[in-house]
């Protein structure tokens, strides 16, 4: 992973109708972004990954790394106690962001 470069990032909570989700870049462009793809995810996958992401697994298949990096703490989170009346920062690797 490189240095924190400055980029901040603001996170949005949206509820849709399910869809395939389908980018506009090409492979090449997200990997670029470094982005392996883009695809729905089950919170059971979620909270899988984030304890690989938890426990420095990089080595196994299964490891990502989401953005945010607490993802899946977040969701927990938020299925426990519902929408936050107002927007909290989140505080990820190296950067702070809205919900």
């Amino acid at each position: 992973m490189t240095a924190f470069d400055g980029q901040h990032d603001t996170y949005f909570l949206l509820e849709v109708d399910a869809f395939e989700p389908r980018p506009q870049f090409t492979e090449a462009q997200l990997q670029n972004e470094h982005l392996d793809g883009v695809r729905w995810w089950g919170y059971d996958e979620i909270q899988q990954a984030q304890q690989l992401y938890d426990n420095g697994a990089p080595g196994d298949d299964g490891y990502v790394v989401f953005s945010p990096p607490r993802l899946g703490h977040l969701l927990a989170d938020l299925l426990a106690s519902g929408r936050p009346a107002q927007p909290i920062d989140v505080d990820g690797s190296s950067t702070r962001s809205a919900v």
